[in-house]
């Protein structure tokens, strides 16, 4: 809904169209479902005592990698969103929200990649140390949900303003087209 009242149909790229919408959403789907139980047996295991098995570090690994690829594929995607800024009158803090929602994110896959090569290390996810989880794991993750929910706020302030010039552009136009008719 948003989206149409902002862009014209031209200025939606034509990679977004639903079959690659979905198979993007099943790829990370599938991603976070390898990495989970990758994850999840993994850690289990060293919780025990028993010695990891191949297979749950390779499913670790693959899924967590697969994930981060295809956050690297959405900030080229949101870097050629922001091409459309001048077309997207009020959606401007929105884009900008996702430009640095990403960028925030990017740290977080920057932090997870570092943590699968160096799973053994006192930085990895076995890591005892709250204060580097916690910055980089959770405070990332709270500004991206900050810095959306501000500037989503401030966008859709301007709905209503876009649609009442839209409609008056319709009544001017109609007004021409009755007056021509005359």
């Amino acid at each position: 809904m948003l989206c149409r009242t902002y862009f014209t149909p031209q200025a939606i790229p034509a990679i977004l169209s639903g079959h690659v919408r979905r198979l993007w959403h099943l790829t990370v789907v599938a991603a976070i479902a390898m990495g989970a139980y990758g994850a999840s047996t993994y850690f289990s295991d060293l919780t025990t005592g028993q010695q990891p098995s191949s297979t749950s570090k390779t499913l670790f690994q693959v899924g967590f990698s697969l994930l981060a690829a295809c956050w690297f594929i959405l900030a080229v995607l949101v870097l050629q969103g922001i091409r459309f800024l001048s077309q997207a009158r009020g959606l401007r803090p929105l884009l900008l929200a996702c430009a640095l929602s990403v960028v925030m994110l990017g740290v977080r896959v920057v932090y997870l990649v570092f943590c699968i090569a160096d799973s053994d290390s006192k930085y990895g996810f076995g890591s005892t140390d709250t204060a580097i989880r916690l910055v980089f794991g959770f405070v990332p993750g709270a500004v991206c949900v900050l810095v959306l929910v501000v500037l989503g706020a401030l966008a859709l302030r301007g709905v209503d303003e876009v649609k009442k010039e839209k409609r008056v552009v319709r009544e001017e136009q109609k007004g021409a087209i009755g007056m021509q008719r005359v």
